[in-house]
């Protein structure tokens, strides 16, 4: 039986609760990871050739779910992930910017959450827990829909969609403004900001804010999501990983699915989309690309695996120093992607 997103976090938050006692020093922790336009085969433990020891290791250890579902796009899947109700039911039909003439004026489709909704921060908060999230919201246009008055004892992170990764806050939609807030009010941005490092410095922050109370704490990176940036130290570290081309990939990947047993090897596997001849958009076929053009493709996915990598260490070191604070042992970890991989990350 296929269930959705929110069906089996449900599930998942009632049985913690049911299997433990209610006492406050027993109430289980969770940690909610969520990347950001990640593919759902990245995971090395999948066939990439991209290096995830710490995803891969909470695979092994946990429980990998392969029927679990999620809406094509950003906003509607955090809407159902926070609130366990339908995209539609919890204000984001679609996202901001896309919303048809005939949409615009309804709440289901109004882009952001509403009080008609109540938020599982808000629930677990007014239960005695300490919540938190650091990174990307993507759930507001209005100021009593930013996270501190959605239930998020602390938060940090981006208020809209997505943004350069660094501190020099610029765009990726022309219609989005940049702002980063902690606790509901703008913060600059330190010199040195990379988002992956400085959500994981601040979900570690807030977590050990907690102290003795249960916590539940969103981390919710905005890697991968475009632009493809990394720090200086990472530019080269997959160089000439993808030379080969994206279909010698996606067969590496689908052998080890199958072994796996999660496709058949009669399986068609997707074709890549691409845009039609007449627009600029459009891209030739990798075997009919040359060398040069080649190499800037392959380029991009050096640096879009850098970030998965990145995001990965990040991951390893929050869950290592909830190990070593001694926390891990009563806290559910989930990691997820919001959507697939963005058709806008071309290889």
């Amino acid at each position: 039986m296929k269930l959705s997103l929110f069906k089996r976090l449900v599930a998942l938050f009632a049985m913690a609760f049911a299997a433990l006692p209610a006492a406050a020093n027993d109430k289980p922790n969770f940690l909610i990871i969520v990347a950001d336009d990640f593919g759902w085969s990245d995971p090395g433990f999948l066939g990439s050739s991209i290096r995830t020891p710490n995803i891969d290791a909470l695979a092994e250890r946990g429980i990998f779910l392969s029927n679990f579902y999620v809406a094509p796009t950003c906003s509607p899947t955090r809407a159902m992930l926070l609130t366990g109700v339908g995209n539609h039911a919890a204000g984001l039909g679609t996202m901001q910017g896309l919303q048809a003439s005939n949409q615009i004026g309804h709440r289901e489709y109004a882009a952001q959450l509403h009080d008609g909704v109540v938020t599982l921060a808000e629930v677990l908060r007014a239960n005695g827990y300490a919540t938190s999230m650091a990174g990307k919201w993507h759930l507001a246009i209005d100021e009593d829909q930013y996270p501190n008055r959605r239930g998020f004892e602390r938060s940090f992170g981006l208020l809209p969609g997505g943004a350069s990764h660094f501190a020099d806050r610029r765009k990726i939609h022309r219609t989005e403004e940049i702002e980063y807030l902690e606790n509901g009010k703008p913060v600059d941005l330190p010199p040195d900001f990379y988002s992956t490092y400085a959500y994981s410095d601040k979900i570690i922050e807030y977590i050990n804010a907690s102290e003795d109370k249960p916590f539940f704490a969103y981390l919710a990176y905005t890697a991968p999501h475009d632009p493809l940036q990394v720090p200086d130290d990472w530019l080269d570290r997959y160089a000439g990983a993808f030379d080969k081309g994206p279909a010698f990939a996606k067969q590496r990947r689908a052998e080890r699915l199958i072994e796996m047993g999660l496709i058949d090897r009669e399986t068609p596997l997707e074709q890549p989309q691409n845009f039609p001849k007449w627009l600029d958009s459009y891209k030739e076929p990798w075997s009919e690309r040359d060398e040069q053009e080649r190499a800037i493709d392959a380029r991009r996915m050096e640096i879009y695996a850098a970030m998965v990598e990145i995001m990965d260490q990040q991951i390893g070191r929050v869950i290592t120093h909830l190990e070593q604070s001694g926390k891990l042992d009563n806290t559910y970890v989930i990691f997820m992607s919001d959507n697939g991989a963005s058709a806008g990350t071309r290889y």
